[in-house]
């Protein structure tokens, strides 16, 4: 049985969230974007059952898939989303 989310991620921890085309699509932000751009750097920032709350894009998202949230990669400088400009 997979670990829940609560198990696998802390408050704080960096993490990217799938929004995919569905949510891409219904912000006007982030529409037309193609979906590879889905992938969002974020912050756990709350637990409840039987998900996560992460912060990402200016927004709360909530999260209660494993296949939607993953760690962020290593780095020594804060995620940006892929979205911002360098």
């Amino acid at each position: 049985m997979p670990q829940r989310l609560s198990d696998q991620f802390q408050i704080n921890d960096r993490v990217e969230i799938y929004l995919g085309a569905p949510a891409l699509a219904s912000a006007p932000a982030l529409a037309g974007l193609p979906d590879e751009a889905g992938w969002q750097a974020g912050t756990v920032v709350g637990r409840q059952h039987p998900g996560l709350w992460v912060a990402a894009l200016g927004t709360f998202w909530f999260v209660t898939n494993n296949r939607h949230i993953r760690p962020a990669p290593a780095s020594t400088e804060a995620p940006k989303s892929r979205l911002q400009k360098s």
